[in-house]
């Protein structure tokens, strides 16, 4: 490396040692100045002239924040600028990116990895379906090996055929099993605050519900065709017997279980260009499939015993039967009855149409920022409609921001309810709400992060908008200047917290390497022990010139590495296998699972042993048990108990095995005992929870709240929300509630501090530039407008997150971001690589460890916005354009009270 040349308080070093003689001089030097402790008394930085020292009540503002929030400790000769810090880190991140390239495989396993919680699952649950089949296929075989005589007509088809259908069927039932369990509301949103929804993907139940409904209605579409394929060339052929099955029973009531599967396959396709409630109607159909299915298998033979059938109804009845006790508790002990408070009817220039509800919130009723909440009115009809829920998570009332749909719609009959109140303002009519809920999952802990970049695109904001108002409840409780002097100490904290837990880092293997080669002897940095000599290691000072150092070494370090395209390829090579490592730990549970699976499966299974299953089994545990112990030994840090017990995990697995094998050869049926099958679940089954845990969890443990909480309120440090719109009248239908929450946050914070702990950026993406007009107009006057918050185009998702790292790491020692978006699922995809990516560069230009980003989005999905045939803004007449783009008439259904219900 060049000779490092830095300018400190007038003075020019070219090595290390003499740095770290210069921080010994400086300090020396204070403290002839009679300032026995400068770390915790003043903060002292060389003037122009080089060498005096300036004490801290001379600053402009005493007690502002000089390490970590924002104002850069400069001397002579040295620009430490936070702006040229942060331009310093884009070219960096600039160039990392030009070697990162990624090519379609590269793209794809970023897709993965952003998707691992879902890939770990659908393996998981191929291959749950896959040994099932194999199970019942192979018992149906052995069944017509001794059942069709060699020779016959057709004799493979008869052969082949009928044990295909069985097992088809039994996957099929197994896929019935799980579905009611992706629709109990009221356990997924009890266990959303769990350690499940770390390794559970919650928030995607929807998904994983479409997931299992068109695996249960392909597999039975293409098993019926393979059926009347082979029973319609038997029959065709001269097999009375065949033709008379045709007709049967269980062959009618597979009729209707067929007819309901192309009716719900139907609808479910169609889900989005159909009214709501027809498609809600319609898929409760599948009950009466769940009857039918039951009567399939209790047929006329079956209830003569005639035959020995295997009945459905031990399959999915567990579940089903859990299902509905689930929603009895939701309905019976989580439906609250709400008065309305007040309502707001927004009626945009294009036609569009918003609904405020505010409602008096139910003392039992309990929510977190992204979670939603059923509505029925009664007076409208008996349905029950979704909606997330807008107001901060502490309120005394909820809030739902209700866009109004095409004519005739529950929407539409809920504005002509309400809208011919608003005359008065005051109405003495009592309206009131039924609420179910709360559903769905929450954003995240917020609590456990230090910064949160929330995006909402559309509708999308109203889940943001919860976060936002709770956000600046917490903040309206502190004191500006406390709260930043309270967040120094507690980054502190967490960054002692990281370096003890950074130094306990580290595989069994290397740390056995390490003892070995006795690498942990390394001499002390020069730099550190000076300064921990000179003023102590928590020295302030001490703190804020090694870290300018740091930042001048990386310039220069940086300025040659630009030059040395191997080592940009090299990092960025290891920047992408780590990707790849992931991508494959997040496939290794589904080993685990074939394990288990194959074991009760050969242990259970009338058909005939076979040796190349138990041959394919022993291989399999072999190879599952290696990789486990390879993860464990070299991989995973050696640091909690569970690395303990995993370590003695795979001590014990080879002499299990080895016992376990042995009971296969020695037990006259050539089967384990129940008891040896369960211990051996035991021991795969915690082997694979291991894997899949590893595989899906953020691998960064944030220490935010493990170190007193209670220092800052809980409250995030900051809050950057980004709402992108292609409706201008959506946006000022919305803009004057976010803008009152933020004047009331500028009121008592002042503009600069709130603006450092909450911003607010806001995209307008309307085609029509008379409404975006309007809009500026309208905005015109507001402090965010001013603050250069609304802005009109398309944003760059990869510039965001890249800008959101970048200050990260040039004004905070450890950051924990949390990246939340609520919106359409594209543009969830799209979020989530270039987060991802974004991760892959900060990685390369080695920051990783300073900034860790977490991602979570929430899709419900819904309606869309019908575009309206009334009148458009830009068709009007220019004496008949309103002044503003939108009208809205405010009613009150209860005396009037104060606008603090926004937050």
């Amino acid at each position: 490396m060049s000779p490092l040349k830095k300018r400190i308080s007038g003075a020019e070093f070219f090595d290390d040692e003499s740095i770290a003689v210069e921080v010994l001089s400086s300090t020396k030097e204070q403290q002839s100045f009679g300032t026995s402790t400068p770390s915790r008394q003043s903060i002292r930085s060389s003037n122009a002239s080089g060498g005096d020292l300036m004490p801290l009540d001379m600053f402009p503002d005493e007690r502002s924040i000089e390490s970590d929030f924002g104002s850069q400790w400069t001397g002579d000769g040295y620009d430490g600028s936070k702006e040229e810090d942060e331009q310093t880190e884009r070219d960096i991140f600039e160039k990392a990116r030009q070697y990162l390239s990624p090519g379609p495989i590269v793209r794809y396993m970023i897709y993965l990895y952003g998707e691992r919680k879902l890939l770990t699952f659908f393996c998981a649950h191929f291959m749950c379906s896959m040994v099932i089949f194999a199970h019942f296929f192979l018992i149906k075989f052995d069944q017509k090996a001794a059942a069709v005589p060699e020779g016959a007509p057709f004799y493979w088809w008869k052969r082949i055929v009928p044990p295909i259908e069985f097992g088809t069927m039994h996957a099929v039932l197994f896929q019935m099993a799980l579905i009611p369990l992706t629709m109990c509301r009221y356990t997924i949103a009890g266990l959303s605050e769990s350690v499940v929804n770390s390794v559970v993907p919650l928030n995607r139940m929807i998904r994983l519900h479409i997931h299992l409904g068109y695996t249960i209605c392909i597999l039975l579409v293409l098993s019926t065709i393979l059926f009347f394929i082979f029973f319609g060339t038997l029959c065709a052929n001269g097999e009375e017997a065949i033709c008379a099955k045709l007709t049967s029973e269980i062959m009618c009531t597979g009729y209707g279980i067929f007819a309901s599967i192309l009716i719900l396959l139907g609808t479910s396709y169609f889900r989005n260009r159909i009214p709501y409630e027809v498609f809600y109607g319609v898929h409760h159909l599948v009950f009466i499939m769940y009857a039918i299915t039951i009567a399939h298998t209790l047929d006329d033979k079956q209830r003569n015993h005639e035959a020995n059938r295997s009945q459905t109804f031990k399959w999915f009845s567990a579940t089903l039967l859990y299902y509905f006790c689930d929603r009895a508790a939701m309905y019976l002990n989580h439906r609250y009855k709400a008065g309305l408070v007040s309502s707001s009817t927004i009626e945009g220039g294009n036609g569009s149409r918003m609904i405020i509800l505010r409602l008096r919130r139910p003392a039992l009723f309990d929510f977190k920022p992204g979670q939603y909440a059923f509505l029925r009115i009664p007076s409208i009809d008996q349905q029950w409609h979704p909606y997330s829920i807008a107001s901060g998570a502490s309120s005394s009332q909820l809030e739902f921001y209700v866009e109004v749909m095409k004519n005739g719609s529950w929407t539409d009959s809920l504005w002509r309810l309400l809208d011919g109140d608003g005359d008065s303002g005051f109405s003495k009519r009592q309206i009131d709400v039924d609420i179910l809920g709360p559903c769905g999952t929450s954003l995240a802990k917020t609590e456990d992060f230090s910064h949160a970049l929330a995006i909402g695109t559309g509708t999308g904001i109203v889940p943001i908008l919860s976060l936002y108002k709770q956000h600046v409840r917490q903040l309206l409780r502190l004191d500006p200047w406390s709260h930043f002097q309270d967040l120094e100490n507690h980054s502190k904290k967490i960054v002692a917290a990281e370096r003890a837990l950074a130094a306990r880092k580290g595989s069994l293997a290397l740390r056995a390497a390490n003892a070995c080669v006795a690498l942990c002897k390394r001499r002390p940095d020069i730099l550190d022990a000076a300064t921990n000599a000179a003023v102590g290691p928590d020295d302030s000072l001490a703190t804020v010139i090694a870290r300018k150092i740091q930042m001048h070494e990386r310039r220069l370090r940086w300025k040659d590495v630009r030059a040395s395209k191997q080592r940009l390829k090299s990092q960025a090579f290891q920047a992408t296998r780590s990707i790849y490592g992931v991508v494959l730990l997040a496939l290794l549970p589904a080993i685990g699972v074939f394990v288990i699976g194959m074991t009760i499966s050969v242990n259970t299974s009338s058909a005939n042993q076979r040796d190349a299953i138990k041959l394919v089994l022993q291989a399999s545990t072999f190879v599952f048990q290696v990789i486990f112990a390879f993860t464990t030994i070299c991989i995973w840090d050696f640091n909690d108990l569970l690395a303990y017990t995993d370590t003695v995990t795979c001590l014990i697995a080879p002499f299990a095995d080895w016992y376990w094998w042995l009971q296969y050869d020695n037990n006259d049926t050539g089967k384990l005992t129940p008891s040896d099958v369960t211990t051996f679940c035991l021991l795969t089954g915690y082997m694979t929870a291991r894997l899949w845990s590893r595989a899906v969890k953020p691998h960064n443990k944030s220490w935010r709240k493990s170190v007193s909480t209670d220092v800052i309120g809980g409250a995030m440090e900051g809050l950057d929300i980004v709402w992108v719109s292609r409706s201008a009248s959506l946006v000022s239908e919305l803009m004057p509630d976010i803008n009152s929450i933020w004047d009331s946050l500028a009121e008592q914070w002042g503009r600069e501090n709130a603006s450092k702990v909450c911003k607010i950026s806001v995209y307008v993406t309307d085609e029509d530039e008379t409404a975006c007009e309007l809009l500026r107009k309208e905005l015109s006057s507001t402090q965010l407008f001013e603050d250069g918050a609304i802005r009109f185009g398309r944003p760059n998702f990869d510039q965001l997150i890249e800008d959101h790292t970048i200050r990260m790491i040039c004004t905070r020692k450890k950051s924990y971001s949390l990246l939340a978006f609520c919106g359409s699922q594209d543009v969830a995809e799209e979020l989530q690589r270039s987060k991802v990516s974004n991760d892959m560069v900060t990685a390369i230009t080695g920051q990783n460890n300073a900034h860790q980003m977490e991602f979570v989005s929430e899709s419900y999905g819904g309606s869309k916005r019908e575009k309206k045939t009334g009148k458009e803004t830009s068709g009007q007449p220019e004496e008949e354009k309103a002044e503003g783009l939108t009208t809205r008439t405010f009613t009150s259904y209860c005396p009037p009270s104060s606008r603090k219900y926004l937050i």
